[in-house]
């Protein structure tokens, strides 16, 4: 999903920081906390669908294009991949952002509804880090 934030350098720069630093997903309601000291990319989820051990797996460092991308580690419920970046277009200084979450039971049985009720869980998650992310416009 994709949300219009702005136009601008300025809130360019200021909502990749806050994505990259993961600003926006503690104020979207995602706690947090850091799990070693030796891996600075790697996170605890508190809360959420995506709760359990992370990692930070890519960063995305571009003129245009700011982003990262979390996954799940061995020990996490669910196998899933959080993508969100900041995009500039350079003809209209329009400024976007985009959240996305691929994911799958991290077991081989799922209860029944199990399934939707996590791919809610997930859209809602993304929709909370693009309301947080608008929060600089």
């Amino acid at each position: 999903m994709t949300s219009t934030l702005g136009t601008g350098v300025d809130l360019f720069g200021a909502v990749s920081d806050d994505l990259l630093e993961l600003a926006a997903h503690v104020r979207a309601g995602i706690r947090m906390s850091e799990t070693d000291p030796a891996y600075p990319g790697d996170v605890d989820f508190l809360d959420g669908p995506m709760r359990g051990p992370c990692r930070l797996v890519d960063r995305t460092d571009e003129s245009l294009r700011q982003g990262l991308v979390v996954g799940t580690l061995e020990g996490n419920r669910t196998v899933a991949e959080h993508r969100c970046h900041v995009d500039l277009d350079p003809d209209t200084g329009e400024v976007t952002a985009t959240s996305r979450t691929a994911w799958r039971a991290g077991t081989y049985f799922i209860l029944p509804g199990g399934a939707r009720r996590e791919s809610q869980a997930f859209r809602r998650m993304s929709e909370r880090v693009l309301r947080a992310l608008s929060f600089n416009a």
